[in-house]
Parts: C-alpha cells; structure tokens; sequence
C-alpha cells in the first residue's frame, strides 16, 4: 500500500466522517504497517482504489475484537444525497421506464432514477428524469430516502412521487400500468429492480408524507379490489 494511497485514503476519512462511524465489534484499520501487512499476505488491495467526478471506491479493513480482519469494499458518493428515484404518475396509471442496465446487462422495466449532478437542484434532477422518459412534469411528492445499498455503498437517495403529462406518442422507452398490473407485475419478477421495489414499497406505505398529505391509494386500486380489502376491515 504506497504512501500516496493511504494519504488519499485518509483524506477522504476526514472529508467524510459519516462514512467511517465505528462499530462496537469491529474497528477500522488505519496503521500504515498494520494494511501493508494484510495487503502483502492477503494478496489484495486496500485504501482508495479510484476515485472520479462523483465517487470513491475505497477497500476498508476492519479488525474484530477477536483479531479477524475483514476487507469491505465500498462505493463512497462524494454528494451524501447522491440521487434521485422518481415514481411517475400519468393520470391513473404508474410510468415504468425501459432502460438497459450495465450491471446486469439486460433491459429491465424500472422506476426513473438520476445521480446527483453538481450545481443541479432537486426540481431540476425531477425534471431531467421526466424529459429522458417524454413528459413534463405537474406535480411532485415527496415519498422518502432509501439506501442504494447499505451493505456497500455510502449515499442516501430521496424518492419522488411525480405527477407528470406524458406525449402519446412519446412510447419507446416506457410503459403505462395500473396499480393492479404494476402488483401483478412484481408478484410475476417482471420487476425486479431494487430500486423500484423499494419505492413502491415506500409509496405504499406513504413514507415521508405527513398525514394530511397521504396518498389515496383509492384512485389507483380498482372498484372490486377496493370492496374486498372494506369487507376485511369489516
């Protein structure tokens, strides 16, 4: 582990606290002689692996109490809020995009999302979504935060419920389904997107509205649906 790496690695330690909280069974390997010798017999690589215009890719080494050591990647957002995931509305149907995934290299039917752009606002990063699939937007919610993934990523993301006015002939890259279509759709692993999941569950559960401005899931649930979940209430 060169000299460079670690003073790298360091910096963004004291950039970015909240990132490097302690745990009470483990604790963070920060000696320069103690990582070189876990680098050397591991055969591995520790510290700031790399690093562009919106994140870092570090490699941390925490120490049990027990004296097991334990690499943990993880991709650090240099913005903590480091995106946006927006459930469109249009009308009485949900917006789901078409979008080629690079990670798992298929096309999957998700949610609309965007990382944070600098010198961007929040209305500005819902707008650019809503014009990527082709509509403009009326309205916005705001639903809640979610973790990309708290087991190895650093960054929260807000999630927006948006009311937009979508261009019929605006129909390459979406799709429009209903409440009961979008379950079915779920239920089937046609969506299997976390992120999407995630917000449909927040969305349901009316995360982060106060109660006055709680969603009515009525508009979105058919007539006989909505007289089986009355007569369970019965």
């Amino acid at each position: 582990m060169s000299k460079a790496t670690i003073e790298a690695y360091e910096q963004v330690r004291i950039a970015y606290p909240e990132y490097f909280k302690e745990a009470t069974n483990y604790a963070l390997v920060t000696e320069e002689e103690e990582l070189s010798a876990f680098e050397a017999s591991a055969d591995t690589t520790l510290g700031l692996v790399y690093e562009n215009s919106q994140l870092y890719y570090v490699v941390d080494l925490w120490k049990t109490t027990d004296g097991q050591y334990y690499p943990m990647p993880r991709t650090l957002y240099k913005d903590t809020l480091c995106g946006f995931v927006v459930l469109p509305v249009c009308g009485d149907k949900f917006v789901l995009n078409h979008e080629f995934s690079f990670g798992n290299r298929e096309w999957n039917l998700e949610f609309p999302r965007i990382m944070t752009q600098p010198g961007m606002t929040i209305p500005e990063h819902l707008e650019a979504v809503v014009n990527y699939i082709g509509g403009k937007v009326l309205n916005t919610r705001y639903v809640g935060e979610l973790y990309p993934d708290s087991g190895n990523t650093g960054g929260l993301m807000q999630v927006y419920m948006v009311d937009i006015d979508l261009a019929e002939e605006e129909q390459l890259n979406h799709t429009l389904v209903s409440y009961e279509e979008l379950k079915d759709m779920v239920v089937k692993g046609t969506i299997n997107d976390v992120y999407s999941l995630s917000c449909l569950l927040k969305f349901i559960c009316g995360e982060g509205f106060e109660e006055e401005d709680s969603i009515d899931l009525s508009k979105y649930i058919s007539e006989d649906e909505s007289e089986v979940e009355a007569q369970d209430d019965v």
